[in-house]
C-alpha cells in the first residue's frame, strides 16, 4: 500500500459516507473541492456514479487539486461542466480561482 493510498483512502471513505448521509437526508451539502465533486456525482437513479474504489483509483496527480479551495471568479454566475457535443472536452473552459488550504511549506516553490 502506498503512502498516498494509506493517507487518502480514509479521507475518501469518510467524505463519501458523510456526503451520502447528508444527501440522503436531503440536506444541502456545499461542494468544497474536487473530491466533493467526485463523491457527489450520481447516475439517473440518484445512485453514486463512482464507488470509493473508483475514486481512489484516480491518478494521484489529480489529488494535487485537493490542496486548494476552488471558487468561481467574481461576476461568474454558474459553472457548467457540460461536455462538448463533438468531444469529451468541456463545452466551455473551466476557469476557477485556487486558494491554498494547506500549510505554506507543503507547496512547492518555483
Amino acid at each position: 500500500m502506498s503512502t498516498l493510498d494509506r493517507l487518502h483512502g480514509p479521507i475518501i471513505d469518510e467524505r463519501f459516507h458523510y456526503r451520502r448521509q447528508k444527501v440522503g437526508k436531503k440536506k444541502d451539502v456545499e461542494v468544497e473541492d474536487i473530491l466533493d465533486v467526485l463523491v457527489s456525482l450520481e447516475d439517473e437513479d440518484g445512485q453514486p456514479l463512482l464507488s470509493t474504489d473508483e475514486i481512489k483509483a484516480q491518478n494521484s496527480g489529480d489529488w494535487l487539486f485537493l490542496g486548494f479551495s476552488w471558487t468561481k471568479h467574481p461576476g461568474v454566475g454558474t459553472v457548467s461542466l457540460q461536455e462538448s457535443p463533438t468531444s469529451l472536452a468541456l463545452a466551455a473552459p473551466l476557469v476557477l480561482q485556487a486558494k491554498p488550504r494547506l500549510a505554506a511549506h507543503l507547496y512547492m516553490e518555483n
